[in-house]
């Protein structure tokens, strides 16, 4: 690959990850695409970049397909963060700016668990347009149990939304 291209590929990935820190939240490729296609590059290069970096453990992807940027990633990006173009980042920011309500505005459901004194403390939470709607927090005895409320609660969270809605407004 001659060095233009790598050099190019390089930028396209610090610039992947600077738009998943400065957006803040899970996305889908779907919503986070219209963001780097401003700034170059087309659909398969940013499909393959977004392989590469979930390969590499700079982002991650979540269970209902949204990456999100990882610690690593972070630390990647202060790395190489001086070494975009103020034009680029601009590209982003002001797309970001223009457009950041759009992106966000969805439904988004989130859970995970940690272990806490030999038991499994599970935490779901549901937002829309980065506010939160619900959050609950259960505790389980194994790791087990943990991922199946996860899963469960990941199926259709919109549903849990509405039966836990219903039952404390309508008794």
């Amino acid at each position: 690959m001659p060095k233009e291209d790598k050099n190019f590929e390089t930028t396209q990935r610090v610039l992947l990850l600077y738009a998943l820190h400065q957006i803040g939240i899970p996305i889908s490729r779907e919503r986070l695409s219209p963001v780097l296609l401003t700034s170059g590059g087309d659909w398969i290069g940013f499909t393959l970049r977004i392989h590469q970096l979930i390969q590499d453990g700079l982002i991650e992807e979540e269970e209902r397909d949204e990456i999100q940027i990882t610690t690593d990633g972070e630390a990647v990006l202060k790395a190489f963060r001086s070494s975009l173009s103020k034009d680029c980042k601009d590209k982003i920011d002001e797309y970001l700016k223009a457009h950041k309500a759009e992106i966000i505005d969805q439904f988004q459901a989130t859970a995970n668990y940690e272990e806490r004194d030999g038991r499994y403390l599970v935490k779901l939470s549901i937002r829309e347009r980065g506010e939160l709607l619900l959050g609950t927090e259960m505790e389980v005895l194994t790791p087990t149990q943990a991922n199946v409320v996860i899963r469960n609660f990941l199926k259709d969270p919109s549903d849990f939304y509405k039966s836990v809605i219903e039952k404390l407004t309508f008794g």
